[in-house]
């Protein structure tokens, strides 16, 4: 048997780089909620200098992983794309709720002021307490995601937004009887 040895090139041939390309875009298309498939056409992307296209797909494959349950993966994710293209007020809040799902508060807290702060910047004031209600909306029934809530309220300067949403967890938890939440939630509304 005769073996032909193969010579290295430092590049590889574009023909090859095509049929990989394609390939890839036909098994995204059969399987469009594989986030493998949407990170490795972002990596190919990324070779390719095409840094746009990479950060959608990372997206997608980010958003692949959260439909999954895989919320440590999209935050990997969303951290890589913040390392690319700097920080993106929608990146941002995504990240912090995802890291309110995980529990992990102080990096959620982190995220939402960067977002507060970019607010700020931009002039955007009056739309701050939606940010800061959407870490509630996510994790509802945690009583410390609640309280962070109406302490970034507070220290927002939203004070009257403060007083109702102690108001609102006052009654909500009245009956449930957990006596020194309650009465410290008491000696924060006077």
């Amino acid at each position: 048997m005769e073996h032909k040895k193969k010579r290295w090139l430092p590049w590889s041939s574009k023909r090859g780089v095509d049929r990989e390309f394609q390939g890839l875009l036909n098994r995204i298309e059969q399987n469009p909620d594989d986030p493998r498939l949407h990170q490795r056409l972002a990596e190919f992307y990324l070779e390719r200098g095409n840094q746009r296209k990479a950060v959608e797909e990372f997206a997608k494959a980010a958003e692949c992983h959260c439909e999954a349950g895989f919320y440590l993966r999209a935050i990997a994710l969303y951290r890589r794309i913040l390392r690319m293209q700097g920080e993106s007020t929608k990146v941002l809040l995504k990240l912090g709720e995802l890291y309110v799902l995980n529990g992990l508060l102080g990096d959620a807290l982190v995220h939402f002021r960067k977002v507060i702060q970019q607010y700020r910047k931009n002039g955007k004031t009056p739309g701050i307490p939606a940010v800061l209600r959407r870490m509630v909306e996510v994790n509802p029934e945690n009583l410390e995601v609640r309280a962070k809530h109406i302490e970034l309220l507070k220290s927002e300067g939203f004070h009257r937004e403060a007083l109702d949403e102690l108001i609102l967890l006052h009654t909500e938890n009245k009956e449930k009887g957990a006596p020194d939440f309650i009465q410290g939630l008491q000696d924060q509304i006077q």
